[in-house]
């Protein structure tokens, strides 16, 4: 099965081009992606969340969160 947001992701890698930037925009925007969090996340009200995202600092300093299309690599990725 083929993921859009890794496919686009993908794509956009390949070429660089606008159209493929806007692709991935596009699966970014109609797609999920999951983050893993550090505690259970707490309800706000009106569909939205409290949640305390886990955050990495690459070797250049830079903050990341880690982001998974699937269920499976989430639970994998440590």
């Amino acid at each position: 099965m083929t993921i859009p947001i890794e496919a686009a992701i993908a794509s956009y890698a390949s070429s660089r081009s606008e159209a493929a930037l806007r692709a991935l925009d596009f699966a970014l925007l109609q797609n999920k992606l999951l983050v893993p969090v550090s505690s259970e996340p707490i309800e706000m009200g009106d569909e939205r969340y409290d949640a305390s995202v886990i955050c990495l600092k690459t070797t250049e300093g830079d903050g990341a969160i880690p982001a998974f299309t699937t269920i499976d690599q989430l639970l994998n990725w440590k």
